[in-house]
């Protein structure tokens, strides 16, 4: 029969090893549903649509606005009106 501080020991090394063993399954497990998570936002993100905005006058009508990556340049995209033709 063996020690009791010897098999106590052997006991303890199964223990830690086992555990380290399931922890690290664990983390791999962690990283590959972060990995799938991470992927997925990245899709939802660059195959989101662009919303339609629209914006109304005091008649009712509607009028589309055109979005703009860069609002510095949206000035560049806007029709000119001849305030003079009203």
């Amino acid at each position: 029969m063996r020690a009791p501080i010897e098999e106590f020991s052997q006991r303890r090394g199964f223990y830690f090893r086992d555990n380290f063993r399931r922890m690290v399954r664990l983390c791999f497990f962690m990283l590959l549903v972060d990995s799938a998570l991470l992927g997925y936002i990245f899709y939802q993100t660059y195959t989101m649509p662009v919303a339609d905005v629209y914006v109304s006058t005091h008649s009712g009508e509607l009028i589309p606005l055109i979005s703009s990556e860069d609002p510095d340049r949206a000035f560049l995209a806007r029709p000119v009106i001849n305030v003079d033709a009203i």
